[in-house]
């Protein structure tokens, strides 16, 4: 299913962005994936490409994982309201079944696992015709037919803001409002490492073409619920930290979340929280997503983390990476705390 690593790879050139373009532009009914876990650059990505598609006469179909669990201010980003359920966009695996779409765009996706599909209605997504892949994830795995993968740029969303000016398509305030949440979220509002200049040249075309310079991205970045500040603050309590105080770490088990009225789901910003600890070089949250399954976020100032994220079966970018553990939280925490252990012993 997936080819060797460099097959099919694209670099992030002129000529490489014209080979994705005129995959777009052929193009009548592309379907356009993202990632399990919804976040403003994986929802900005995918609804300001859907609206370029709409410029080029394509008719795209905008499909997420978990749709019901994204909320205010994500579900307010314009044109939400044509993303579809996953599963009904898909629909089920029958065998010999034709795909009901021309084009599989997947953004800000490392591994087609992480689209949060059977492995029968994967496999039968990236079958039977064209797949593009426009990521930023220095894990990803190179699973498309054409994979155009920048891990110099800050945000996927960066990414479609060069492909879309460099073949002259028109961006309208639509496209540059999911944009700037694209970019605002996975820079933490231009704070990470990967902001570069491209970074705000990109931020600065995107506000002189409609783009709002606070409201939504800001409120993409920032926004909490009561119950999801609750559960922020309470989180932030629970904080431990390594005897140098290098490693800080937090857990959100399903008692914490209920107690504050909130869900797992609300639990947003609470790594990026941990890494305004002074001395504090990795933050770690370990979130209870079922008795015998724990979710971990790791962050890390300088010290790439990608590696012990990649150990546990997951991955991401060097400073800011996470994976999912079988093993219920209290164990999951022992056996990654420990791998961070080593790794800031060598």
């Amino acid at each position: 299913m997936r080819p060797e690593r460099g097959i099919n790879e694209i670099p992030p050139t002129a000529a490489a962005r014209r080979q994705v373009v005129e995959h777009l532009e052929r193009a009548r009914r592309p379907l356009i994936l993202s990632h399990r876990d919804p976040d403003p650059d994986s929802i900005g990505s995918a609804l300001g490409l859907a609206k370029a598609l709409d410029a080029m006469g394509a008719t795209p179909i905008v499909a997420l994982h978990r749709l019901a669990a994204v909320t205010a201010p994500l579900n307010e980003l314009p044109g939400f309201a044509r993303i579809l359920p996953l599963t009904e966009a898909v629909g089920p695996a029958t065998r010999g079944e034709p795909r009901s779409f021309d084009l599989l765009v997947a953004v800000d996706t490392a591994d087609p696992i992480l689209f949060g599909l059977e492995a029968a209605q994967t496999e039968r997504l990236l079958t039977g015709g064209p797949v593009v892949c426009i990521d930023h994830h220095v894990s990803n795995r190179r699973y498309a037919t054409c994979n155009y993968v920048d891990p110099s740029a800050s945000a996927t969303a960066e990414m479609i803001w060069e492909i879309l000016v460099s073949a002259g398509s028109p961006i309208v305030p639509e496209i540059a409002v999911n944009l700037q949440a694209g970019l605002v979220g996975d820079t933490l509002g231009f704070q990470t490492r990967a902001t570069t200049g491209r970074t705000l040249r990109a931020a600065a075309d995107l506000l002189e073409r409609g783009g709002h310079p606070g409201d939504m991205p800001r409120r993409a970045l920032n926004a909490r619920s009561f119950e999801s500040m609750r559960l922020f603050g309470s989180a932030l309590a629970a904080t431990e930290r390594s005897e140098d105080g290098r490693i800080i770490w937090t857990s959100v088990t399903r008692a914490l979340a209920a107690a504050a009225g909130a869900t797992l789901d609300a639990s947003q910003g609470i790594p990026s929280g941990l890494q305004d600890i002074i001395g504090a070089e990795v933050s770690v949250v370990f979130y209870e997503t079922a008795p015998a399954r724990t979710r971990v976020s790791l962050r890390s100032v300088h010290r790439p983390i990608n590696a012990v994220a990649e150990a546990f079966g997951g991955g991401g970018h060097e400073l800011a990476a996470g994976c999912k553990v079988e093993e219920p939280l209290a164990r999951a925490r022992e056996l990654v705390l420990e791998h961070l252990r080593n790794e800031f012993r060598r």
